[in-house]
This record gives structure tokens, sequence and C-alpha cells, in this order.
């Protein structure tokens, strides 16, 4: 019966208080998805297809020399790229002090390089019998740091020719991917 009386009082009193309005919580939120497409890949460098000229010093020319013939790799993403914007080259193993180089285009993505190593410095250790290493990698663009991270490349070594460097001798190309 207490309880009765409890019950009805709770009631009663929240009848008094029915000047109180009655609030609906909503909560809505929008989403702006955008779609589109990403499209990423690695950069591989240029592919060296052929060793044309391996000279000595008294070979063709007055100093020794290298004659590379290279392409882009083949695909859509390396439509557009150009061996004065996007190809760099080193002369020494560290591959430090990369450059563009003059090249020409022997054929539509066939390039030519010539290098000749008849620099003071260069020619000096190369009539001992040293080496010197080609290497050539890719850049993105003109401004970018991106670059290939392994390289393309070729050893030209004066090696049996004495002084003279009438047998150099360049490797077979080895080719990053």
């Amino acid at each position: 019966m207490l309880a009765g009386i409890v019950g009805l009082s709770v009631l009663l009193a929240g009848g008094t208080v029915s000047n109180v309005p009655l609030t609906e919580a909503r909560f809505t939120g929008t989403e702006n998805v955008a779609s589109g497409t990403f499209t990423s890949f690695r950069l591989v460098p240029p592919q060296i297809t052929a060793v044309v000229n391996c000279t000595g010093l008294l070979g063709l020319g007055l100093a020794n020399g290298v004659t590379l013939e290279w392409s882009f790799p083949a695909g859509a993403a390396y439509s557009g790229f150009a061996p004065a914007t996007n190809a760099q080259w080193a002369f020494n193993a560290a591959g430090d002090n990369w450059q563009a180089v003059t090249t020409t285009t022997v054929s539509p993505g066939v390039y030519r390089t010539t290098f000749n190593t008849g620099v003071i410095s260069d020619l000096l250790s190369l009539l001992l019998g040293g080496s010197m290493v080609f290497q050539v990698r890719t850049k993105l663009n003109a401004t970018s740091t991106w670059v290939s991270t392994q390289t393309s490349r070729v050893t030209f070594t004066n090696t049996g020719g004495g002084p003279l460097g009438l047998s150099p001798v360049c490797s077979a190309p080895v080719n990053g991917t």
C-alpha cells in the first residue's frame, strides 16, 4: 500500500511539471567524398642497349672515348621523357656530380651519348691503367629531386695497352631495374 501511495505521488508530481517542453535531439552530418585516380610508378634508369664506341688514345680520335646507345624504359609513364631533362650521368663509381650530357637522337626513343675522357685528370688516370664508370639514372623532371634509386652503367678500363691506351675495354652494360 505504501508503495502505491509513493507511486501515485510521483505521478502527480510529474504531472505538475508539465510546463517543461519536450526536446528532440538529432545529429545530422554531411560528408564530402571525392573520387579520383592515383597512379604511381617507380623510376627505372635508362637501359644501355649498346656500346657503340670504346677507343683509346691512338684509336678513333685524340682521347679516350666511349659512345653509348640507350633508351628510357618502355611504358606510358616514360612518354615525353627527354635526355636533357630526364637523364643524368655521373663519371665515377661513387655516383656523385650528376649532370645532363649532350645526347643525339638515333631514332624515336633511342639515344646516343658520347663521352671523351680526355679531361686532364681523367686522362692521366686512364693512361696509367685506370678505369672510369659511366652511370646514368632517370630524373622525374628538371626541378625535381626524385631520381631512380638504381643506375645503368658501363665501365671503361685501359688494360694491356700501357700508357698509349692501345687496348681499352668497355664492359657489357649493367642495367638497373
